[in-house]
């Protein structure tokens, strides 16, 4: 099954207009649940509603959009993966995966709709070569370079998550 990326690509490639485009198209067909990845936690959900309907949120749609935006999506999307996940409502997890792919159709619209840039196919054949003397130069002092080395002879390990150290914390006021 090809990742989220390559089926934007791969559809990108075949049509231009966004009403034309599934980006989401190449699935395994033998699945049962084809696009079940592209859901999210049922809580995602829920704080994506209560964000929309937020003063905070509701001023930005307005200033945004000029108007406030509709939130009952997020609520019904919500109400559509708690039926998913506690009943295996399929139905239910149909709409939901509906209304992700629209969701993902409206984001990509304008990338489609995009004639001033031409996409590449592959990247350029010296994506990788040295840089240039006036920047390795900078580069020789720099702070990174000096971790880069440290990490690589084992000066300065990260600490594991775990230690009793890495569990201290400061608070400056």
């Amino acid at each position: 099954m090809l990742g989220q990326a390559e089926c934007v690509q791969q559809s990108a490639t075949e049509a231009k207009d966004p009403e034309q485009v599934d980006p989401l198209s190449n699935t395994d067909k033998d699945d049962p649940y084809p696009y079940i990845w592209m859901t999210k936690p049922c809580g995602f959900y829920k704080e994506e509603y209560k964000d929309c309907k937020s003063f905070k949120e509701r001023f930005n749609q307005y200033f945004i959009y000029g108007e406030m935006q509709d939130c009952a999506q997020w609520n019904e999307d919500y109400n559509n993966c708690r039926a998913w996940n506690d009943a295996k409502d399929k139905e239910s997890l149909e709409k939901l995966v509906a209304s992700e792919k629209n969701r993902v159709r409206t984001r990509l619209q304008n990338h489609y709709r995009n004639n001033v840039w031409e996409n590449r196919e592959t990247p350029p054949e010296d994506w990788n070569k040295e840089l240039p003397p006036e920047i390795m130069k900078e580069y020789e002092g720099s702070y990174l370079l000096a971790m880069k080395n440290d990490l690589e002879n084992g000066v300065n390990k990260p600490l594991p998550l775990n230690d009793k150290e890495s569990e201290s914390s400061c608070c400056v006021m």
